[in-house]
């Protein structure tokens, strides 16, 4: 792989990249993304959303390539 990036999305509101990494190491089997510090609000209150990948990759593949994403959100509750 050399880049990858992730965006969030839902029916109401337009796609958001919430995280990237413009230079993937070679070799590398697990990866800490920037995170893009987007504000999800409007997707988190929501009844659901949809997270896509976009991926570049170095050259041609030919097996499939799983991949396993652990999200984690910071949320900060606004009190009455």
């Amino acid at each position: 792989m050399e880049t990858i990036e992730l965006y969030v999305s839902n029916g109401d509101q337009p796609e958001v990249k919430i995280a990237y990494l413009e230079e993937v190491p070679r070799g590398a089997t697990e990866l800490q993304l920037i995170s893009t510090n987007a504000e999800l609000d409007d997707f988190i209150k929501g009844e659901s959303y949809t997270i896509r990948t976009r991926a570049e990759i170095r050259k041609p593949v030919s097996q499939d390539i799983t991949i396993k994403a652990d999200m984690r959100f910071k949320v900060t509750a606004d009190p009455l």
